[in-house]
């Protein structure tokens, strides 16, 4: 993300094929494994195979160390159930909207 801009939410599709025990989502952005942001999404995902469009403010993410808007390096979406679970999840058009 380029210095300057004031983007104000971070936006995604997400579909999944199976949500049974479902316990933790979350989309985390990386400047390095000691430095990110995160929130959790799961409570949005309340039906297996249906696309849901998952739009959060960036000042709602959850800070761990030095972390900085505009030093992302990588982006991981995770997924956990509370049982063994075989499972799908797809995601498209991840952005930034200001």
């Amino acid at each position: 993300m380029k210095r300057g801009h004031q983007f104000r939410w971070a936006a995604f599709w997400f579909r999944m094929d199976n949500i049974t025990d479902l316990t933790d989502c979350k989309l985390v952005f990386y400047k390095d494994e000691s430095n990110y942001a995160s929130i959790a999404f799961e409570s949005l995902v309340d039906e297996a195979d249906e696309w849901f469009f998952i739009r959060e403010k960036l000042g709602d993410f959850i800070k761990t160390g030095d972390f900085d808007w505009t030093e992302v390096n990588y982006v991981k979406i995770a997924v956990k159930h509370s049982s063994e679970q075989t499972y799908l999840f797809l995601v498209d058009e991840l952005c930034f909207i200001e």
